[in-house]
């Protein structure tokens, strides 16, 4: 089984126009209960889904970055990143700095605004936990990374991403932004089919 999890502020429905159903099983984040860290979010996660080392584990952003922790915890055959990061320096700078404020962003309030327009994504954020991504935010400027072989991530990235800054080698390139897993999701499905054989 290949678990996918969304990207922070998303859920499943990101995943709403992939195919091949029965390979993939498409995740929702669970309920935040305070984790302290990534590495107990990815506790959570393969409890909740009864996740085993066996399956193939990814996500999109921080989705991957969680499948990382997953696979730290039970040594998965293969992670799928879709617009992650596997350390720190690919993280837009900008954005890092800003993940020390998250306490006194007005997440609510944009949830709210966001709600009111006509967009999955949008739609989305607009019913995500606050107290869960303003808890990602902050336990993501102190992440390790990726500390296991290369060969065994399966990188899909956009050109043009803004969010995490796209590698110049070891990953397969789209001509997208953040959210290829939306806006290229056959693309995205080829290429896991073709880096599994």
């Amino acid at each position: 089984m290949i678990y996918l999890l969304p990207g922070m502020g998303a859920n499943r429905e990101m995943y709403k126009d992939w195919e091949q159903p029965g390979r993939y099983t498409f995740l929702d984040w669970p309920r935040f209960h305070n984790e302290a860290s990534l590495s107990e979010v990815a506790k959570r996660i393969i409890e909740e889904n009864d996740i085993r080392s066996s399956d193939l584990v990814g996500g999109s952003s921080l989705g991957g970055i969680i499948a990382i922790e997953i696979d730290k915890l039970l040594n998965n055959p293969k992670v799928i990143l879709l617009g992650s990061a596997i350390d720190l320096s690919e993280i837009n700078s900008l954005l890092l700095k800003l993940s020390a404020l998250s306490d006194y962003a007005p997440v609510k309030l944009i949830q709210l605004l966001t709600g009111k327009y006509d967009n999955s994504l949008l739609n989305m954020f607009s019913e995500s936990d606050p107290k869960f991504i303003k808890a990602m935010c902050k336990l993501i400027a102190s992440w390790e990374g990726y500390l296991s072989l290369p060969d065994k991530l399966i990188r899909i990235h956009g050109t043009q991403d803004l969010v995490i800054n796209c590698p110049q080698v070891g990953c397969e390139k789209l001509s997208a932004g953040h959210l290829i897993a939306m806006s290229h999701p056959k693309q995205c499905q080829e290429l896991i089919k073709k880096q599994l054989g």
